[in-house]
């Protein structure tokens, strides 16, 4: 447990602790004192309780673990140039205290909180020019975060007022515990600020409590929302309503996230204020947008809606942190040349006190003079107004154009253009120099790489010729030059270096058995195939023992040989069991693609099998439906096509719904009908078949038995007769209306 004075060491100082000055759900933040320059510094650690009740295993763990993956963040932000990690918060020194992870990072004064509160309270306004420094200085270690790594993505996830720290009014990132790479999924975790993270973050949590069904990605635009909510605050001093109404419940889940109508009015007035001149004693607000400079309109008019895109409730719609970058440092630039030319206000200064005229003395009354004589008066030319008026539209339409060349948003607009000119061209311009200077290091590389090799070939001829002496005094005196090898070479180059020291250790002991650490050095050396094979130097053979050691050599390499080319026999048999290996495998591969495209053939056969009987199974009930459909009454048949069978007769005939048999005219217009339709078995009946048919009774009523039988004129095949008569060629009775006898029927017989 940390107490104050207690003094702590981590890995480069010693520090001791002051006050406590902050802390959050799972860090500790300590005043401290680097004990080696007295310098003030805020150190990190990690919670280890909550209102006096201490955190549990898992919850110490997870503590811990977070303030690592910090640590780790601030190490690979060290990784940067220092131009692209100048807006983070420096770490100084890192290690553990009881265990825990121990972060010391850069004191700084105060944070946005303090501005904000400022804002809220008093209605504080920051000067215009240093709020967009400070939009500037956001967005650019945004920028840095969301491209940490090529081919990653990276979220804060956590941006609030107090994540951003000020020193020297200038803003500095901190607290990186919630930095995380985005993953393929794209989902995201609760940690977030209630009421100050982007609408992702809320409808994740709706998510989660199956209050909706869709998952929610995450992208870096979470980090630009929340840029756009710090910068709304700090210009209007409230909440947004999306901040305010969180619940999932009340509000749909499409409106959430965004401004009102009425929030972005209020924000443009507030960027207005932001951006005039401060108001001098004597001078009043001025109402209407027509009391603005055009400039001033332009700059509040694109920050109003820089905020809106960055608060846009689709994150695709928002841009990104380069890009906020981009437009808002355009604008300071135009911004800093409307300051140039921004009137000073004029100090007030008292009006002078009225001064009283002198009285004048009476003057003393003249005596009236006599009247001259009046002078010839002479007549004045007409004055030219046409010529004056055009004089006058001339001058004035000279004055408005260059008024308005050198109006402050003309200025202001060419001065900004210029000033993207220059700082592009002093970007190319340090780019050539820093690409001359990696150039000119280079070649100095490969130079002294160069002097390198020739000084290592010439010591390795040395050593084969076996002057070792010589080539143990170039290894010497060439150090500096030497350490420019290359990997492989310097390698090589130590492992003479002890060769060289072990044969001579092995001179100067003479009787005493070092001569094993020269066979060692000599073997190892070889072993290592470097491409050197030494023979022994002549000034070490002082007895028979280091004669022998000789041999001993020369047999172990000889052995070395003999294991070489069996180890290389070996390597040979090996590409060749794995090319058979691969081969096999490409055969099996094959055969296994081959059986797999048979039952790919055996599946579609089946497919196109099935589809026929499908396509016949339909065509059967297709041919079933179109057969009408019958309802019998004793002999007769009646069918839904509006037909009637008559199974004693075996004639056929249309039926009405008032019963199965019509008049005679609409017999007629029955047949002709059907007919026409192709339905060329269907005629009207003979004398005999009508004579039976009235016999039997169409309604199985009494049969008839009258003389009187209906006649159709024309013959058996023809049964296309318009009219007919009776027997006797005459009418002698006219029937009734609903008497059998003056029906008619259209027929067709069927074959028994």
């Amino acid at each position: 447990m940390i107490t104050i004075d207690m003094k702590i060491k981590l890995e480069k100082n010693e520090y001791q602790i002051i006050e406590r000055i902050g802390g959050g759900g799972y860090g500790v933040v300590w005043k401290v004192r680097r004990l080696s320059d007295n310098t003030p510094a805020a150190l990190k650690t990690v919670q280890t309780h909550r209102d006096k009740i201490p955190y549990s295993a898992g919850q110490k763990k997870y503590v811990r673990e977070k303030l690592d993956k910090e640590i780790q963040f601030f190490q690979r932000l060290q990784q940067l140039p220092p131009e692209k990690r100048r807006h983070f918060v420096p770490m100084i020194d890192w290690g553990e205290h009881d265990e825990n992870p121990v972060l010391v990072m850069m004191l700084c004064e105060n944070d946005l909180r303090s501005i904000y509160a400022r804002r809220v309270d008093e209605g504080f306004l920051p000067d215009g020019q240093v709020f967009l420094k400070w939009i500037c200085q956001i967005a650019e270690a945004l920028s840095v975060v969301h491209s940490l790594d090529p081919g990653r993505e990276y979220a804060l996830r956590d941006l609030t007022f107090g994540n951003i720290l000020i020193k020297n009014n200038n803003l500095y990132l901190a607290d990186f515990g919630a930095v995380r790479e985005i993953i393929q999924d794209k989902t995201i975790s609760s940690i977030f600020t209630p009421g100050w993270s982007a609408p992702e973050c809320l409808l994740h949590n709706a998510y989660v409590s199956h209050k909706i069904t869709t998952k929610i990605p995450v992208t870096p635009a979470v980090d630009i929302y929340c840029m756009g909510l710090i910068i709304h605050a700090l210009v209007t001093g409230v909440e947004t309503r999306a901040q305010i109404e969180t619940d999932i419940n009340k509000i749909e889940a499409s409106t959430v996230g965004g401004l009102t109508p009425k929030e972005k009015e209020n924000l443009k007035s507030d960027f207005f204020r932001l951006f005039m001149p401060p108001l001098q004693p004597d001078q009043t607000i001025l109402q209407g947008e027509d009391n603005i400079p055009a400039d001033i309109q332009l700059l509040a008019d694109s920050m109003c809606r820089l905020t809106e895109d960055m608060l846009s409730p689709v994150p695709a719609a928002r841009p990104k942190a380069s890009e906020v970058f981009d437009r808002v440092k355009l604008l300071k630039a135009g911004f800093d040349v409307h300051l140039q030319h921004r009137p000073k206000p004029e100090e007030t200064k008292p009006l002078p006190p009225k001064k009283e005229k002198p009285k004048e003395p009476e003057k003393k009354k003249e005596p009236e003079k006599k009247k001259e004589p009046e002078k010839p008066v002479i007549p004045k030319k007409p004055f030219p107004i046409k010529k004056f008026v055009i004089a006058v539209l001339c001058v004035l339409l000279l004055s408005a154009v260059g008024f308005a060349l050198t109006s402050e948003p003309v200025q202001t607009y060419f001065t900004s253009i210029k000033q993207v000119r220059i700082e592009k061209e002093r970007e190319r311009l340090a780019e050539q120099e820093r690409l001359k200077k990696e150039e000119e290091e280079r070649q100095k590389r490969l130079a002294k790489q160069q002097e390198a090799n020739q000084k290592y070939a010439y010591i390795v001829q040395l050593a084969n010729s076996g002057d070792w002496q010589a080539a143990a005094k170039e290894i010497s005196d060439n150090k500096a030059v030497l350490a420019n090898l290359e990997q492989e070479k310097s390698s090589h180059m130590e492992m003479l270096k002890a060769f060289f020291v072990h044969i001579e250790n092995g001179e100067k002991e003479k009787q005493k058995p070092e001569t094993e650490k020269t066979l060692e050095a000599a073997v190892s050396f070889y072993n290592k195939a470097l491409g050197l094979a030494y023979d022994l130097p002549n000034e070490i053979r002082l007895s028979s023992r280091i004669l022998e050691t000789k041999k001993q050599i020369t047999a172990r390499i000889d052995d070395l040989k003999r294991e070489e080319q069996e180890r290389l026999a070996k390597i040979e048999r090996q590409k060749r069991e794995e090319a058979e290996r691969k081969e096999k495998e490409r055969l099996a591969k094959l055969e296994k693609e081959r059986q797999k495209q048979e039952e790919a053939e055996k599946k579609e056969k089946a497919r196109l099998e099935r589809e026929q009987r499908e396509r016949e199974e339909a065509l059967r009930k297709q041919q079933e439906a179109k057969k009408p459909k019958e309802t019998r009454d004793g002999n007769f048949i009646a069918y839904d096509n509006g037909t009637v069978l008559d199974t004693s007769t075996n004639l056929m005939w249309a039926a009405r719904d008032n019963g199965k048999y019509v008049t005679w005219s609409q017999a007629n217009s029955y047949c002709k009908n059907y007919q026409g339709g192709g339905y060329t078995d269907w005629r009207m009946p003979t004398i005999d078949e009508l004579e039976g048919l009235y016999k039997k009774g169409i309604r199985d009523e009494q049969k008839i038995i009258y003389i009187y039988w209906g006649v159709w004129s024309s013959n058996t095949s023809g049964s296309s007769a318009s009219y007919f008569r009776f027997r006797t060629g005459h009418r002698i009775e006219q029937p009734q209306s609903n008497s059998n006898l003056s029906r008619a029927l259209p027929v067709r017989v069927f074959s028994k």
